[in-house]
């Protein structure tokens, strides 16, 4: 119970930062809620009572004052005062805790995110703003439904104990069996969470991969679809397992209540037909305490739901609570704004993925300065990648450490890190905006256009730009416009490269974007970017030795560790492993000239 306050304080402080007038809405709301119930119970006992006196015109008119005009009054306020609260809660939900979220992965330390228990923690945090209808905005909600069903439910009791002082109590105590029962079928529902949002989780990733055209051409060209829609139907299968075992506990709840409800009715109606023959109470008495008596129940048991639905949504604030404490990258005092680099020290650098005891990298050491060009090389899984993360910031050491220094010696700042940095990926994303928005990274208006126009022609962009339907301003994907397009491979890596020129870092680093060329094309492609490129600090990633003979300096990797370090004639001579995975690449080459 306690936790359940934690996070309704926590809640409540954020929502009152963000927006305060949501609590005067919140109040407002909840008194003409409370307020309306009451007309209904009361206005047929005076109207009947009315009727039956042979009432006059005045007391006609104060009854059509009061039920009438009052009524729809406090409908009118209700409404209002409701759509206001509601209006600006969902306006909090995205503006305030959405951002939160989202701001707070874009500071959560990179090598996290790439974990599935985080990436399922993020998940589960997401449903504290899913909806309008669960998360913070449910426990909102139905916290002012059940403070306005308590104000309602006080005043049905003093309207019950003018029948009996004893009524109340025995209506509440009919009605805990079933509060019993439903409180088991929450919990139940509980239990079974973190699995209905795994497979929730997944079932929203087949969605994905099936219905983007992307991956339809391999789903087809590799008869993939069998597969995928038995995965999917073993999904949607546990979903339903899932549903019909929480349906099955609320059946029961259901069923109790109905025969529960049934006997106190039994009772109830018994109790005042004996009253009304002996003459306690009249027929406008009977009305008024058969509605009574029935707003009290309904009201009661809604005041148990409202409330086990406030708690199960506060668990999702366990979630977000929990995301938002996760670890961020640490800013250290050093450069910041635009700084020229002078040396990128590597020191004794180790690195194990968070949760993992073995090492990916051990004791790694090297130094960069400027203007040379650098090769890391090694087989596939031997760390390369995992050490350019490192090296542009995206991963923090285990132990040891990694500094890019600036002309007087100092380290420099991680956002000034990230912009000294150009990266050509393996995988190039090509996301929903504009050509030009997907080399600039800047929305139309901010961009240099000098540079977008060198970055284009170097990258050799300019010929395939005037096939496109809009030329630079077509979108990629077609997620948003029907007439966007897909890059094909070699477009990808040419829009890669011209990110790189417009960027003008001064690191450059390609991380084996070349996979799926042959070692020729893959070569020349390397060449075109030394040319291009050969006054700044090149790092480059890559299996293949011969696409990096020109490199000043080769850093071997293998199982973790630095196997050597030098040129190609040097690693060569001296250096096994590399000799032995020269020899190996390039005899199908040796023999294909012998032949």
């Amino acid at each position: 119970m306690n936790k359940a306050v934690g996070n309704l304080r926590y809640l409540s402080s954020i929502i009152w930062q963000y927006d305060k007038k949501i609590f005067i809405y919140f109040f407002l709301s909840m008194i003409f809620c409370s307020i309306s119930p009451y007309f209904v119970v009361l206005a047929p006992k005076y109207i009947l009572k009315t009727i039956i006196n042979r009432g006059h015109g005045e007391e006609w008119i104060l009854i059509f004052l009061i039920f009438g005009i009052g009524s729809l009054l406090v409908y009118i306020l209700e409404n209002i005062f409701t759509s206001l609260f509601k209006s600006h809660l969902s306006a909090a939900r995205n503006g305030c805790f959405g951002n939160m979220l989202t701001e707070k992965m874009l500071r959560m330390r990179y090598e996290f995110l790439e974990q599935p228990c985080i990436q399922d923690l993020c998940f589960r945090a997401n449903m504290l703003f899913w909806s309008d209808f669960s998360g913070m905005a449910g426990v909102f909600e139905n916290t002012k439904k059940m403070l306005s069903g308590m104000i309602t439910i006080t005043g049905f009791a003093f309207i019950l104990i003018g029948l009996h002082p004893i009524l109340p109590i025995a209506l509440v105590l009919s009605v805990l069996v079933n509060v019993a029962l439903m409180v088991n079928a929450r919990k139940k529902e509980n239990s079974l969470r973190n699995l209905d949002q795994k497979v929730d989780r997944e079932k929203k990733y087949l969605d994905a991969v099936m219905q983007d055209s992307i991956f339809g051409k391999d789903i087809r060209l590799y008869g993939m679809g069998e597969w995928l829609a038995k995965w999917y139907l073993r999904v949607t299968e546990e979903k339903r397992t899932i549903t019909d075992t929480i349906q099955k506990q609320y059946f029961k709840v259901n069923v109790v209540g109905a025969i529960l409800g049934a006997i106190r009715d039994v009772v109830v109606y018994g109790i005042l037909i004996s009253a009304m023959l002996k003459r306690v109470i009249f027929p406008d008495d009977f009305i008024m305490y058969v509605s009574a008596i029935t707003g009290f129940t309904t009201t009661l048991i809604l005041i148990v739901e409202y409330f086990q639905k406030i708690q199960q949504f506060l668990t999702n604030t366990d979630d977000f609570r929990e995301a938002m404490q996760l670890e961020e990258i640490v800013q250290k005092e050093n450069h910041t704004g635009n700084v020229e680099f002078d040396l990128i020290k590597v020191e004794h650098v180790n690195f194990a993925y968070p949760n993992m005891d073995k090492n990916i990298l051990e004791d790694i050491n090297l130094q960069v300065k400027r203007g040379e060009h650098i090769a890391i090389v090694g087989a596939n899984g031997s760390g390369k990648t995992t050490l350019v993360k490192l090296l542009v910031g995206l991963y923090e050491p285990t132990k040891g450490n990694i500094q890019i220094c600036g002309k007087d010696g100092k380290p420099i700042s991680k956002e000034s890190r990230w912009d000294m940095f150009s990266i050509v990926m393996q995988k190039i994303f090509q996301y929903a905006f504009t050509l030009k928005e997907n080399i600039t990274f800047e929305k139309d208006g901010n961009e240099d256009k000098e540079r977008i126009e060198r970055a284009v022609r170097v990258s050799g962009l300019e010929e395939d730009i005037v096939k496109f339907p809009k030329g630079i301003y077509t979108t990629l994907g077609k997620e948003f416009h029907s007439d966007g397009i897909h890059l094909s491979g070699g477009l990808a890596q040419k829009m890669a490269l011209a990110r790189a020129v417009y960027k003008e870092a001064p690191i450059l680093v390609l991380d084996e974007p070349t996979a799926s060329m042959d070692a020729l094309a893959e070569l020349e492609f390397y060449r075109k970017f030394e040319t291009i490129f050969r006054s700044k600090t090149c790092i480059y990633i890559s299996h293949r030795l011969s696409s990096v003979m020109f490199c000043d300096r080769i850093l071997l990797i293998d199982k973790g560790g630095v196997a050597g370090i030098g040129t190609h004639e040097e690693l060569l001579l001296k250096n096994e492993l590399y000799a032995k995975m020269w020899n190996a690449q390039s005899k199908p080459y040796k023999e294909k000239q012998k032949g």
